[in-house]
């Protein structure tokens, strides 16, 4: 019988496949919050702002992970 070895890419490639699915999850969680928030409130503005740029840094993030899988 052949022993089965996983490469450490592999083990890479996979590490960086669950860490997509987290920022996506994360990103969708954080899309909800934004859009239930009231930016007419001042203080939900600058919080709506906020948020807006982790979410523009999450998907710079998701597509730098994208390029490496593949």
């Amino acid at each position: 019988m052949e022993k089965i070895t996983i490469s450490p890419l592999a083990d890479r490639t996979e590490q960086l496949g669950e860490i997509y699915d987290y920022l996506d999850q994360l990103k969708d969680a954080l899309s909800d919050i934004v859009y239930d928030m009231d930016a007419e409130d001042e203080a939900e503005a600058e919080t709506v702002d906020t948020l807006t740029d982790a979410l523009e840094q999450i998907d710079d993030a998701l597509d730098a992970i994208a390029d490496v899988i593949e």
